[in-house]
């Protein structure tokens, strides 16, 4: 992966891997392993093709580290106030949710009856669009569109359709950002 330097606070017993470290002092294991997700291993990694961190430099990173009861106080009072942080993020996270089912909602709305809501409609014998207003044409998109599968293509935008986001803009210089990355 492009990150490494994770922390996992597991809650039961698991099995580690031979790259992972395990903390084994009497620390508060919460609260370290909230100051390891603050301390940003991941700045540690060793740029490669395969991110690497070595154990050597994490062991070498300094924390604050407060008595024991401290520790426990913190724990407490981030769980308080990261909980209700995490409940208003819901919320908000529904009230985003909604807000782009209605986005699609009108765009759809738009590109499929235009913008006048008393337009007379005339069937379309397509499924997943069932009638057009009736002073549209139909086509197919075959006039339109041309397959490009090859780089050079020049000025030319390229688009991708991908199951997970649908029709987007092709970015041919980057691997992560686009499933449809054409090699060399």
């Amino acid at each position: 992966g492009a990150k490494c330097g994770c922390i996992n606070f597991p809650m039961k017993k698991v099995w580690a891997t031979d790259n992972a470290l395990i903390v084994t002092s009497k620390l508060n294991l919460k609260f370290t392993a909230i100051v390891l997700e603050a301390a940003d291993l991941n700045r540690l990694n060793v740029a490669n093709a395969q991110p690497l961190i070595t154990g050597t430099k994490i062991k070498q990173v300094r924390i604050a580290l407060p008595p024991l009861s401290e520790q426990h106080s913190i724990v407490s009072y981030l769980d308080d106030k990261c909980g209700k942080i995490d409940k208003m993020l819901e919320g908000k996270q529904k009230q985003i949710e909604l807000l782009a089912e209605m986005k699609q909602r009108i765009i759809a709305d738009a590109v499929t009856h235009g913008l006048n809501p008393d337009v007379k409609m005339k069937a379309t014998n397509i499924p997943w669009l069932p009638e057009i207003p009736e002073h549209w044409e139909m086509d197919s998109l075959r006039r339109f569109l041309k397959l490009f599968a090859e780089k050079g293509h020049g000025d030319k935008q390229l688009l991708s359709v991908t199951r997970e986001q649908g029709v987007i803009e092709r970015n041919t210089d980057s691997k992560e950002e686009n499933h449809n990355f054409i090699p060399e």
